[in-house]
């Protein structure tokens, strides 16, 4: 693949034609921002929960960047995390658990893409109770390795920040993989903090930040 530089990339928000293009690369980046395609037999599922979602209900909050090679990486989330979920869970998880079957709650026999066709039929979100009154809002951010390492992460978390901000968040969080040494190293440099709550997962960190 041959190099890029920060002037081959352009940012724009995102809208329903972007979908395919967002459900791969949630696919390619989904390993701790490496290719997850090896661990699922569903190339659509982490994208039915992770931007898919976002792109539907909360368009005014998605971001892509446009590169030689089409899109190329994405930001997305939502300004108010309680009524997020609740929507999640009357307008967009009824139409996906009436086509994807739930393996069931019996971890021994799942294959593959189960553990998340399973969130599907019983979703857990990360959002502590304790991070509502001054970090309502969340997001997520995934891009290729070709556009990585110009900036454009930065710029689009920092964009999103902004629209959240004008539309009166007073603080974001984010949920990440405890091991995932790369992105947390990201998010501080953005001066992001990272959080402990009794009731996070133990295999995830919280990074958040005051937006004013």
């Amino acid at each position: 693949m041959p190099a890029f530089g920060r002037d081959d990339f352009t940012m724009r928000q995102a809208d329903l034609a972007d979908l395919p293009a967002c459900y791969r690369i949630c696919m390619l980046t989904g390993d701790l921002g490496n290719d997850a395609t090896p661990q699922n037999d569903d190339p659509d599922i982490l994208g039915h929960l992770y931007i898919g979602n976002y792109i539907v209900l909360e368009p005014e909050f998605a971001f892509v960047i446009d590169g030689p090679n089409g899109v190329a990486g994405y930001v997305c989330g939502a300004r108010d995390s309680r009524r997020f979920y609740e929507r999640m869970e009357k307008e967009w998880l009824p139409q996906l658990r009436a086509r994807i079957p739930d393996p069931g709650p019996d971890a021994s026999t799942w294959r593959m893409s189960d553990s998340k066709r399973r969130l599907v039929h019983d979703y857990r979100n990360y959002y502590p109770p304790a991070l509502e009154a001054d970090y309502p809002s969340h997001g997520h951010i995934d891009l290729l390795p070709e556009a990585q390492g110009h900036g454009w992460g930065r710029r689009l978390l920092e964009t999103l920040m902004e629209k959240l901000a004008a539309d009166g968040s007073p603080g974001l969080h984010l949920g990440v993989a405890r091991d995932n040494l790369p992105a947390l190293a990201f998010y501080r440099k953005l001066g992001m903090v990272q959080l402990e709550t009794p009731d996070m997962d133990p295999r995830g960190v919280i990074m958040a930040k005051r937006l004013r």
